[in-house]
């Protein structure tokens, strides 16, 4: 059954004595451990004890190996999501520090995230109603945070929570409103035109 991962077809008449184990991982044969002698001989107790354990450490170590190579590409993809999104987005951890921005947040408040992580949020960002949301100190999950060049957006920033419940981080994300408020302060303007003329043709 093994044959697809072990073919003895090249080793056919060199090999005299063969020890194999099958490397499970999650009810699941990853591969194939095995041992083969020129000249034939008797595995011990010793030796099939010994091999055994080292069959399981490398089974560990392919699960390993699969499941890095899982999360890698995992983290691959969320950070090509966040590198393209315009919108800035920020991460940070449980201790209130720093862990990414995306180019969006770089560019909104001057920082590289690679210098930046590790920092906590205060000393990044010099903005203290974000610094408050990412904190988690506000009583809304939600407030309007205008920026150094006049911008305004709206930040929402969201715990990030493992299966056990327990809080790992936050997530803030900002949507640039500053055409929308430059609207609505159009339309009040308007508004208040019209009552006076009204009041007072």
């Amino acid at each position: 059954r093994q044959r697809a991962r072990l073919d003895p077809g090249p080793l056919a008449g060199r090999l005299q004595a063969v020890f194999a184990l099958p490397l499970y991982a999650q009810e699941r044969v990853d591969g194939v451990f095995w041992l083969g002698y020129a000249a034939p001989h008797h595995f011990s107790d010793t030796e099939i004890a010994f091999l055994t354990t080292l069959a399981g450490e490398a089974a560990v170590v392919l699960e390993n190996a699969r499941l890095f190579e899982t999360a890698e590409g995992g983290r691959r993809r969320l950070s090509a999501i966040l590198t393209s999104t315009t919108d800035p987005m920020i991460v940070t951890d449980r201790g209130d520090r720093l862990l990414l921005m995306n180019p969006a947040a770089e560019g909104t408040f001057e920082a590289e995230s690679a210098q930046a992580a590790g920092r906590p949020v205060a000393e990044v960002l010099s903005n203290p109603a974000l610094v408050e949301l990412l904190a988690g100190r506000t009583a809304t999950p939600t407030r309007e945070v205008t920026v150094a060049d006049g911008r305004i957006f709206y930040a929402s920033a969201s715990p990030i929570v493992a299966a056990d419940g327990q809080v790992l981080g936050r997530v803030a994300v900002l949507r640039d409103i500053t055409a929308i408020k430059a609207l609505d302060e159009m339309k009040s303007e308007f508004v208040a035109t019209v009552s006076h003329d009204l009041r007072a043709p």
